[in-house]
């Protein structure tokens, strides 16, 4: 664009950056998935039933750097942050997939 040392051209169908940076903020509301593992044995973690309702860590992986849940944590004084609410993986389904919400006291920007 002529004159205009700012602009920029973005293709049909791309959504445009404004360089901000969107977040989901962890409520009561906003129900989460992630993947289940177990820190302790660094081995695979099976869903059960019994997890529904259960309340599990996150743990960073080192190897990935990807975030799961923890099913090796299990107390609040240990890290526990968040309550299984839905299993999405079948029962029995190694590190299957679980949806969960972030406990209240763990809760950092509740407005």
């Amino acid at each position: 664009m002529q004159n205009q040392s700012s602009a920029v051209l973005i293709p049909v169908g791309a959504p445009p950056n404004d360089g901000t940076m969107g977040f989901y903020q962890a409520t009561e509301a906003q129900q989460f998935v992630g993947v289940l593992g177990n820190s302790n044995t660094a081995a695979n973690a099976t869903v059960a039933a019994t997890d529904l309702g259960k309340m599990f860590g996150l743990t960073k992986d080192a190897g990935n750097n990807y975030w799961y849940i923890d099913n090796f944590i299990t107390t609040v004084a240990n890290g526990a942050v968040c309550i299984i609410n839905e299993l999405i993986d079948p029962v029995g389904t190694l590190n299957g997939r679980e949806a969960f919400v972030v406990a209240d006291a763990a809760q950092q920007l509740n407005l």
